[in-house]
């Protein structure tokens, strides 16, 4: 589980650490934010955007009445634009 968060005014990348042998892959989820370079970053922000077009879930970057839940995605298009 990887995203941006915005702590101090400042934008961050972070990514959820998970311990295998306490089988804590749903609950008490830990997470390690990484400062960017503003280049790096402008390109986390465009996957974002770009996977917030295909998910299922919503970001809560956005005003509650923006925020919506497709019953639905298609991950043709992401993953034709970034490849695993």
């Amino acid at each position: 589980m990887t995203g941006i968060l915005l702590h101090e005014g400042r934008e961050y990348w972070f990514r959820a650490i998970f311990d295998d042998k306490a089988d804590d892959w749903t609950t008490r989820r830990r997470f390690e934010p990484v400062a960017l370079t503003d280049h790096e970053l402008a390109a986390e922000r465009m996957m974002h955007h770009a996977f917030e077009q295909v998910t299922t879930h919503y970001c809560f970057h956005l005003e509650k009445s923006q925020r919506f839940v497709k019953a639905d995605w298609d991950k043709t298009d992401f993953w034709e634009k970034f490849p695993p």
